[in-house]
């Protein structure tokens, strides 16, 4: 039985579509950019050298591959993937993201994605200084948001490698189709004359197909984002709603659905395999009507 948190919608409340997880994202990259590049501005402008700007400031947010350097700032395995200084890796990377992130919002819920993008790139930069450790750092420094892409690619496909898009040509393109372009694209942009580049790429794949092992078999790495997200709501929420927002925060650790609305799991593991089998479009109108109930029995 497959474990969820709960389902996503595209005819659902539009109003709450601010809490989809690939919205902030999008704008948690998008604003770490405008702030990298507007105090980069400030340097330039203050007559200091565009050098400085990297060995003073951006030493201090990208990612090492010396771990003698890294030790120094380890608060750089959380900072790394969140910033860009190029607009194009930026906007490549956003067009991604959306792509496989609303594929694991539709099918685990719009709180799955943020989690599965973060432990991706955590796992990525991990393989990123173990790799320069074992075969000799390369002196370089890494920012973008690419391992933690390839954990949402590599989830998505786990889910449901055929998963349609574009459904109009030709009964649609399958999702591994897709995910096999991009993982080309990723490694073919690999500079290899700094090998332990790659290796960033293939920690984040590999953590996103590992949550979502883990996550069948009853596992669940995001456990620490639904509690900590629970917490917080519940702080900032009047003590009236403490049943309810309690009774949530149950709901979020277990990663349920809730059988309400005569939806079962085993109903919802029915409607998962058609999405699977021949695309989100193929559902008639009740069954996305059923998913929607089974995300809004996990949000009360």
């Amino acid at each position: 039985m497959r474990t969820v948190h709960s389902y996503s919608n595209s005819t659902g409340n539009r109003k709450e579509y601010y809490k989809s997880d690939v919205i902030w994202l999008l704008i948690i990259l998008g604003m770490s950019f405008i702030l990298l590049n507007f105090i980069k501005v400030v340097y330039l402008l203050s007559d200091k050298p565009e050098t400085m700007f990297y060995s003073a400031f951006m030493r201090n947010l990208s990612l090492t591959d010396m771990f003698a350097v890294y030790i120094q700032t380890p608060w750089t395995l959380l900072t790394y993937f969140i910033l860009h200084m190029s607009f194009w890796h930026l906007i490549s990377n956003a067009i991604w993201i959306w792509c496989f992130g609303t594929i694991v919002q539709d099918l685990l819920g719009r709180h799955r994605a943020l989690p599965v993008f973060i432990v991706g790139g955590i796992a990525g930069g991990i393989l990123y200084l173990v790799s320069g450790t074992v075969m000799g750092p390369d002196n370089n420094a890494y920012v973008g948001a690419n391992p933690g892409v390839m954990a949402l690619a590599a989830a998505a496909t786990v889910l449901a490698p055929r998963y349609k898009f574009f459904s109009m040509i030709g009964g649609g393109i399958s999702l591994w189709i897709i995910a096999l372009i991009y993982f080309i694209l990723s490694f073919t942009a690999i500079n290899f004359s700094h090998p332990t580049a790659l290796f960033l790429e293939l920690g984040g794949a590999a953590m996103g197909w590992a949550y979502i092992a883990l996550l069948r078999r009853g596992t669940d790495l995001s456990s620490w984002f639904f509690n900590g997200y629970a917490r917080v709501e519940d702080y900032f929420t009047p003590k009236e709603g403490n049943s309810k927002h309690g009774k949530r925060k149950a709901t979020l650790e277990h990663g349920g659905v809730v059988r309400r609305h005569n939806v079962t799991q085993k109903r919802i593991d029915d409607i998962l395999d058609k999405i699977n089998q021949t695309g989100f479009e193929s559902l008639t109108e009740e069954e996305k009507e059923l998913l929607y109930k089974a995300s809004n029995s996990n949000e009360e």
